[in-house]
C-alpha cells in the first residue's frame, strides 16, 4: 500500500517540477513564467527596485540600477538624445529578473542564455514601448559606453581593494 501512495506522489512530484520549470518568483511577490515572458506585465518600477539589488562583478560591484544610470547620463551628455539615454537607462533590464551573470558564465552557457536574455529584453522594451534607433547608432554606442563603464567600475574595485585582478587574463 505504501509503494503506491509513494509512486502517486512520485508522479505529482514530476508533474508539479514540471509545470514549475521557468516559474520564477520575484522579491516583489509577483512570479514570472521565464518560458512565456511575453505574458508578464512589466513595469519601470519594478525594474527599478529589481535592478537595485543585483550587484555586477558577482555581487562585489554597484548595483545595476547605478550602473544603467552612468550609462544613461553619459549617453544623454555625449548625444543630447533622450531616446538614446533611455536605451542606455535599459540596456540591462532583462538582469532585473535573471540576474547579472558574469562574461565567462556567459560564455559557457552559450546560445541558450543569449536567447533567453534576448527574448526577456525584447518583451520588455517592446512593452514599454521603447523603440531601438539603429538608425542613429544607438546599440554599438550603448554597448561601447557599457564596456567603459565596466572598465571604469574595475579600476574601482582593484584600487579599493575590493577586487583582485584577475592574473590569468
Amino acid at each position: 500500500k505504501n509503494s503506491a501512495k509513494d509512486t502517486e506522489l512520485r508522479s505529482t512530484l514530476r508533474y508539479l517540477m514540471m509545470k514549475l520549470n521557468g516559474i520564477k518568483a520575484l522579491p516583489t511577490g509577483n512570479v514570472i513564467d521565464l518560458n512565456n515572458v511575453s505574458d508578464y506585465k512589466f513595469t519601470v518600477e519594478e525594474i527599478a527596485d529589481l535592478l537595485s539589488h543585483v550587484k555586477r562583478f558577482n555581487g562585489y560591484g554597484m548595483d545595476v540600477a547605478s550602473h544603467s544610470m552612468w550609462v544613461a547620463r553619459t549617453l544623454y551628455y555625449l548625444t543630447g538624445n533622450p531616446h538614446i539615454a533611455l536605451l542606455g537607462l535599459m540596456h540591462d533590464a532583462q538582469e532585473a529578473y535573471i540576474g547579472d551573470i558574469a562574461t565567462p558564465v556567459k560564455h559557457v552557457a552559450g546560445n541558450d542564455w543569449d536567447e533567453l536574455e534576448n527574448k526577456l529584453q525584447r518583451a520588455i522594451m517592446w512593452q514599454l514601448f521603447i523603440h531601438h534607433e539603429n538608425n542613429l547608432g544607438a546599440k554599438g554606442l550603448v554597448k561601447l559606453v557599457d564596456l567603459v563603464s565596466l572598465k571604469l567600475e574595475y579600476e574601482q574595485m582593484v584600487e579599493a581593494g575590493v577586487y583582485k585582478p584577475d592574473s590569468q587574463g
